[in-house]
């Protein structure tokens, strides 16, 4: 008898690190995938969007996020390590 092994792991290819993907829109099967990919994305609007009234009781105004604004890169001073002996 041929011995059958069932997993609810996917072996999934290895991802090139230097290369995006596309999401297969056919692999979502349920609104917890399509809720997962948009908090993923990171969605933000304008308020010169035309959906703007109906989104802007969810916006979080406490974190707005100015467009084209150089990104600062905090300085932080690590102590120096030392060897061991």
């Amino acid at each position: 008898m041929k011995e059958t092994k069932i997993s609810l792991q996917q072996d999934l290819p290895k991802p090139e690190k230097d290369s995006l993907y596309f999401i297969d829109w056919g692999k979502v099967t349920s609104v917890n995938d399509l809720f997962l990919i948009i908090a993923a994305l990171g969605v933000s609007f304008s308020p010169q969007h035309p959906a703007w009234d109906m989104l802007k009781h969810l916006m979080d105004y406490s974190n707005p996020v100015k467009p084209n604004t150089p990104q600062i890169t905090p300085k932080i001073d690590l102590p120096k390590l030392q060897t061991l002996k």
